[in-house]
């Protein structure tokens, strides 16, 4: 980037700068090189930009601070005190349990015999969830087979000492916060009546209604200082730059709750033209701002970042800086309230980000107490946590196209340690600028023709009447989303599903701009029924599609074109996704996805005729399915079962030795699988040369020397006798499997095996079509030894009507994959 390269020319002496409209430098001798002048003339207006902004100011002013005040950032002192608080607080999170019952011996404990025993509040579940994570990390517990068990009792006597004393004494050498380290201490006291709701987390930070403890919190201790005497400097820079074009400053603090940040900030804007928009949830908080700064530059209003703006008297477009201290892992969606800082920032304005980064064993015990923050719907979903991480503060900055001026402190500082970050930037553009331009018509009719072959397309014309089909769909969905980057809001199949019912230029054209002016989050409207044709006719038969173990329809795109293509005048065609909040709340999976999937089609197509079809564990749904609809009295007239398998095991009743319970307790095992299914196969990434007949040799080998039971934990001690084994576990114990969406899908697809492991299908009576994969998978191990099959002889014993049975070429992962899918399709509906 040209800012890195322009720095890069600083630090070899050479200095620049604008001067009417042209660059002028100043360089030690012999360091102004010919291919240095050339760049510079190359890139003049951008450098000229740069230069002009307030960007390098600030920098260059945020920099200065951070050599003048090294020493402190890089105080050992305060990294000793942090690794004493996070040991005290492990040590109060484990006293916790066990003062209470838990954990008093090496008996195992599941999480829902914990909630009950200690009577912990249904807002403080997750909160619980993640002591124990901590506990865990630390190997003070272990859990195996969804049981938690002590295995550290050395901790039993570490809390019986006064460690409080210790960690008071560390205190009084570093002196942090003396008013924090008594809300510490306070929280302390308190945790088990705070998880059981018995105490309000509002009257230890508040006490009294006084706000001390939380100005200590939030403003009097080492880390605050630095954070809000750096945002106070950007700031006074940034009004400074504006002041020499006489321009004033709009500032917007959103969540400014005590105004530990505000304080520090308006202080030194003294002198200068500004406006200080002061806001929080509460009027507690602008009540107590009004008596403390009495300045008529400063404006109080109630803000919730979680609620549309405009509803609460903002416009876009309306500030200079935005400063957000501590407040936006208050945020539901981080995503979305970007979007908003966006909308409501004016271009070329700063942002200012301060929130934590990492998550300290401390804060577990005091801050993150406060309203038990959870129903998150971002990324935060994957790991159960409060705030964002480094990593996904990163993706979500670069997600919302935003240029970082700074970002503090660098992860090598011992200041990092503290886990708070400090992001300075602007957006390199402002949403107004991103909003579709009135000529989207004209720029989906570009893409249109390119896609179909066309050379001219009406804005009327029907997608579908002029070449259009499913594999078209999934393209244009593609440029589409780099081309209205909003439009990713919506997943590939409610963009379908958006297409097939608004199939012309005019229409899809308007759903954009809809989009774009909507302030509401749009994922929560996706519809579990995606339509996959054109338009509606009672008349025909409905086929539906449903989802695969990973809650997704698009394995079925080519059998889905296929019908469009050649067969629609009889066929209407849809899909089924997984709503993924269903598997939180289910107990008999497939059973009631199954009733929950006949309500649909029943309040959507009641009294069509149905076609049922589902690959894998979506067979097992879509046949539970059926006999729901023809319960009823709805008309099915056939069910198509593509290599879904039943567990032979469970059906036979021959429960000794299977391993099909094995799988389902062990994360490692269910990785191999799962992984194997998504093409980022554990087993090429380790490089070791074992199929599936060597995992299961290994895992029996384990479970001689482990009386029956596979664990984990001992695969270390088979290292010789299973040395490849051994490497495939090391590979997955250093993969990233469950990061992002992937946690998402993975965990979609364990509920499913789950569910497909104990699975015994209800007797039906119906056309059905089984379809047998000739070839078995590479490494997938569950086909060895028919733990999973699907034979005509399993099935015979539940399928009582017409059945037709049919081999296919492929195996279970690519039967249905392009080169395939046609001899599929010809056997269905020929």
């Amino acid at each position: 980037m040209l800012k890195e390269y322009i720095v890069d020319l600083e630090e070899q002496g050479i200095q620049l700068w604008e001067e009417n409209g042209n660059i002028r430098y100043k360089a030690p001798k012999g360091t102004m090189k010919h291919g240095i002048k050339e760049k510079l003339v190359k890139h003049k207006d951008i450098i000229i930009n740069y230069l002009s902004s307030g960007e390098k100011s600030i920098t260059e002013k945020i920099s200065e601070y951070i050599v003048k005040n090294n020493d402190y950032i890089e105080d050992t002192s305060l990294v000793d005190w942090i690794t004493c608080a996070n040991e005290v607080a492990t040590l109060d999170i484990f006293k916790t349990f066990y003062e209470n019952g838990i954990f008093l011996d090496d008996n195992k404990i599941t999480i829902e015999e914990i909630i009950r025993k200690l009577d912990i509040d249904e807002g403080y579940i997750n909160f619980t969830k993640k002591w124990l994570e901590v506990l865990k990390t630390n190997k003070i517990i272990c859990k195996e087979n969804d049981q938690y068990f002590l295995i550290d009792s050395t901790i039993i006597e570490n809390i019986s000492k006064d460690y409080w004393s210790v960690f008071e004494q560390k205190e009084l050498q570093v002196n942090y916060g003396k008013d924090f380290f008594d809300y510490l201490k306070k929280c302390s006291e308190n945790l088990l009546p705070i998880l059981q709701q018995k105490v309000q987390t509002v009257e230890l930070l508040f006490p009294q209604g006084s706000s001390k403890t939380a100005i200590g919190t939030y403003q009097q201790n080492k880390v605050s200082k630095i954070f809000n005497e750096m945002t106070s400097l950007a700031v006074k820079e940034f009004v400074e730059m504006k002041s020499k074009n006489n321009e004033k400053v709009n500032i917007l603090e959103i969540g400014a709750g005590v105004g530990g940040t505000s304080s520090v900030v308006i202080e030194g804007l003294k002198g200068l033209d500004f406006s200080y928009c002061f806001t929080d949830i509460s009027n507690y908080f602008l009540n107590e701002a009004k008596e403390r700064y009495q300045n008529p530059a400063i404006e109080y209003k109630i803000f919730d970042i979680n609620k549309p703006f405009h509803d609460q008297g903002f416009t876009e477009g309306s500030y200079d800086i935005i400063i957000c201290a501590n407040m936006l892992h208050n945020a539901k969606n981080g995503d979305k309230a970007l979007n908003i800082i966006n909308r409501l920032i004016k271009d070329g304005g700063m942002f200012i980000i301060i929130d934590e980064a990492k998550e300290p064993e401390f804060l577990l015990t005091s801050i993150e107490l406060n309203d038990a923050l959870n129903d998150f719907n971002d990324c935060r979903t994957d790991n159960n946590g409060i705030f964002f991480d480094y990593n996904q503060w990163l993706t979500m900055l670069s997600n919302a196209d935003t240029n970082i001026w700074v970002d503090f402190p660098s992860e090598n500082k011992a200041l990092s340690k503290m886990g708070q970050k400090m992001f300075i930037g602007n957006f390199n553009k402002s949403y107004l600028q991103k909003q579709p331009s009135s000529n989207t018509t004209q720029r989906l009719k570009e893409i249109w023709k390119e896609l179909l072959k066309l050379d001219n397309i009406d804005l009327e014309d029907n997608f579908f009447e002029v070449g259009g089909d499913s594999l078209v769909i999934t393209q244009l969905i593609s440029k589409l989303w780099k081309e209205y980057p909003q439009t990713k809001t919506w997943d590939w199949g409610m963009f379908a599903d958006v297409i097939v019912k608004n199939p012309t230029i005019k229409k899809v054209s308007a759903k954009i701009n809809e989009l774009y002016s909507n302030d509401e989050v749009l994922e929560n409207k996706i519809s579990e029924i995606i339509n996959l044709t054109n338009n509606t006719q009672k008349q025909r038969k409905k086929a539906i599609f449903f989802h695969d173990g990973t809650g997704s329809i698009n394995l079925h795109k080519g059998l889905v074109e296929n019908i469009n293509k050649y067969h629609q005048e009889d066929y209407e065609v849809f899909g089924l996704n997984l709503n993924t909040k269903f598997i939180e709340k289910s107990n008999d999976f497939f059973k009631e996805l199954a009733n929950h999937y006949a309500n649909l089609l029943i309040d959507e197509f009641g009294g069509s005729k149905f076609e049922l079809i589902g690959h894998c564990v979506g067979g097992n749904i879509a046949l539970e399915t059926a006999s729901n609809l023809k319960k009823r009295g709805e008309k099915v007239d056939k069910l198509i079962l593509i290599s879904s398998y039943l567990n032979k095991k469970r059906i036979l009743e021959e429960l000794d030795d299977n391993m099909v319970e094995d799988f389902c307790k062990s994360d490692f095992l269910m990785s191999i699988i799962f992984t194997e299914l998504t093409g980022e196969s554990l087993v090429k990434k380790s490089g070791v040369e074992i199929d599936s007949k060597g995992i299961l040799k290994a895992i029996r080998y384990i479970k001689e020397k482990n009386n029956g039971q596979f664990c984990e934990q001992l695969i270390s001690n088979v290292k010789k006798e299973c040395e490849d084994f051994y490497q495939l576990y090391k590979t997955y114990e250093n993969s990233n499997i469950k990061e992002g969406k992937r946690k998402t899908i993975y965990q979609s697809f364990l509920e499913h095996f789950r569910s497909a492991s104990s699975y015994v299908p209800s007797v039906y009576d119906g056309e059905v079509c089984i379809l047998k994969c000739s070839e078995k998978t590479d490494n997938f191990f569950i086909e060895e030894d028919d733990y999973f099959c699907d034979d005509l002889h399993l099935w015979s014993k539940y399928l009582v009507g017409d059945v037709q049975f049919y081999n296919i070429k492929g195996n279970h992962i690519n039967c249905v994959e392009d080169k395939n899918c046609k001899a599929v399709s010809k056997i269905l509906w020929s």
